[in-house]
């Protein structure tokens, strides 16, 4: 989730060319990776812990769809607690563009249900949100979420 989170952010900091392009050259390199972390001093726990994060971080940046995961792309989108947008997921319920979402876990007429990935830190202390937080989703306009970020 770390890796993810960190990725996801960088889609809110450049264009898809550029992304594509660093992505591009990452991979060129990608067995350069595993052999300076082959080579590396580490002990076993800390070698296994950099081999999670290797394999983690080419396993999104190798892939148009796992990189461009749907994100919120509309300006102002509210996220709620309930399809029919009468209680407000928390005090601050706007989510930022760029702000990764699962697939939808249920949808009712417009709205999808979503798990929201906080990779902008919009939730973090100390404004939490536990329904951010939680794994029981929040309800979206779906008209706000789009995997064509940056466009």
């Amino acid at each position: 989730m770390e890796v993810l989170a960190q990725l996801q952010r960088t889609r809110t900091l450049f264009t898809r060319a550029q992304l594509d392009a660093a992505r591009a050259e990452f991979v060129r390199h990608e067995e350069e990776a595993y052999t300076v972390l082959t080579e590396a001093q580490l002990d076993d726990g800390g070698r296994r812990q950099a081999t999670a994060y290797l394999d983690a971080f080419y396993s999104v940046i190798e892939s148009d769809e796992r990189f461009y995961l749907p994100v919120v792309v509309a300006d102002n989108t509210r996220i709620y607690l309930d399809a029919r947008q009468t209680r407000p997921a928390c005090a601050n319920a706007v989510a930022p563009r760029g702000t990764p979402v699962s697939a939808p876990v249920e949808t009712r007429g417009s709205m999808w249900k979503v798990l929201i990935l906080d990779a902008l830190w919009e939730w973090a202390l100390p404004r939490e949100c536990e329904a951010v937080q939680s794994t029981r989703g929040v309800w979206v306009p779906a008209s706000s979420i789009s995997s064509h970020y940056p466009s």
